[in-house]
């Protein structure tokens, strides 16, 4: 299976070579030594320590014919894990779709899309993709090795820049996550809808900018409820120095469940507490980034189905030593209360991650990771806390075989 998938990619890669200005085909080996541990208590008490391997291979092209450009990306991920070494390893199916088109009067017009299908492991699902690398999850996670699922996330928007403080964005798409299959669903149902908003940063300075931000959605859950979700905030940005910035933002969160269950309330409103610090360094070839960031908001939790209030706090700092070594270091911690905004649940995450470019195609990575959920299950009765960890090693190479034309 491993063969014919790495086979698949690369002859999709020479397939469209003719076709696309940049193809860039890649692979990753990664190797994982993992635990799952339960407490005494727990239903299933055990801890459970394991080693894996994942072996992703890509392809990714691109296409810019002046002012549109278009990416495509297919990476299959295959997984052995020593969690059950006699059933059949993991095979996730990824694909990506980005592109933009630019309008002219500093106006773009942007659109992307992504999809997997497959199995997952969520004993090391401890990060998600997001816009710009992997973060830390900050999420209630389903107890179990190995889930189908299926995923696909879909935006486009509207956005104009006019100087380094001032932006204006318009924004909509569609998202769904969750198990494949009505058992996969018991134990991650399913979340899907809609959602749309609008963004506006107003620079009046080099050193301040006004901050607006609106947005609304659809959620529906499978099985569990459907949340209509409104939200509106506005804010400040401001430059305390050459490389320290601060923001903060308030606004209202409006939530509405379209099938109460028992006494569930049909309607929230709640207020929204969020603020961030960047500092930046840079000298002499070494550079380095601290963020900080609160958040108070209602969240929706996936493996309950509930809107729960929420607050999270979240510290990443990021360096380099030149083109020697890369690290990062992030840490969250985050508390979600019940409806009576009783402590009802709390999340930690830390991970560490060392980068080691070996040559201009070969990077070396390596590092922890760390993760405890614990949740209370009834009026002064909490359960046992669930830990669990890995350590890491990837070894990546990726290649421009053809270069712009």
């Amino acid at each position: 299976m491993l063969v014919e998938t790495v086979a698949f990619a690369l002859s999709l890669s020479f397939g469209i070579g003719q076709v696309f200005d940049e193809i860039e085909p890649s692979a990753s080996v990664d190797l994982r030594a993992e635990s799952r541990v339960r407490p005494a208590g727990h239903v299933d008490s055990d801890a459970l320590v394991a080693g894996e391997i994942e072996v992703v291979a890509g392809a990714t092209a691109g296409l810019n014919p002046g002012p549109v450009a278009l990416a495509l990306r297919y990476s299959p991920a295959i997984t052995f894990t020593s969690y059950d070494p006699l059933s059949e390893p993991l095979l996730l199916h990824q694909a990506m779709a980005r592109a933009y088109m630019e309008l002219g009067g500093r106006w773009r017009l942007f659109g992307a899309h992504m999809r997997q299908h497959g199995e997952r492991n969520f004993t090391a699902a401890l990060t998600h993709e997001e816009e710009g690398g992997r973060r830390l999850r900050l999420e209630f996670l389903p107890d179990v090795e190995r889930l189908p699922i299926r995923s696909h996330y879909s935006t486009f928007g509207l956005s104009r820049a006019s100087g380094r403080w001032s932006e204006y964005r318009f924004l909509g798409g569609y998202s769904s996550f969750g198990g494949r299959g009505e058992a996969a669903r018991r134990r991650l149902p399913k979340q899907s809808g809609p959602r749309i908003g609008a963004e506006a940063d107003l620079g009046f300075s080099g050193r301040d900018a006004l901050l607006i931000r609106a947005r609304g959605s659809r959620t529906e859950l499978e099985p569990g409820p459907t949340f209509l979700i409104g939200e509106l905030e506005s804010g400040w940005r401001h430059q305390l120095k050459r490389r320290t910035e601060v923001s903060g933002l308030v606004g209202l969160f409006g939530g509405y469940n379209e099938e109460p269950l028992g006494s569930e309330l049909r309607s929230v409103l709640l207020p929204i507490l969020r603020g961030e610090l960047i500092h930046t360094y840079a000298r002499a070839g070494r550079h380095a980034e601290l963020e900080i960031a609160f958040l108070a908001r209602p969240w929706i939790n996936q493996l309950e189905a509930t809107l729960d209030p929420r607050v999270s706090i979240e510290t990443g700092v990021e360096w380099s030593l030149g083109e020697l070594l890369n690290g990062r270091l992030d840490m969250g911690q985050a508390w979600v209360l019940d409806e009576s905004f009783l402590l009802d649940g709390r999340i930690f995450a830390m991970g560490k991650t060392l980068s080691l470019p070996l040559n201009a195609f070969l990077d070396l990575e390596g590092g922890m990771r760390l993760f405890r959920q614990r949740v209370r299950y009834g009026v002064g009765w909490w359960g046992p806390s669930q830990w669990r960890w890995d350590l890491f090693l990837a070894l990546s190479v990726q290649s421009d075989l053809w270069g712009a034309r």
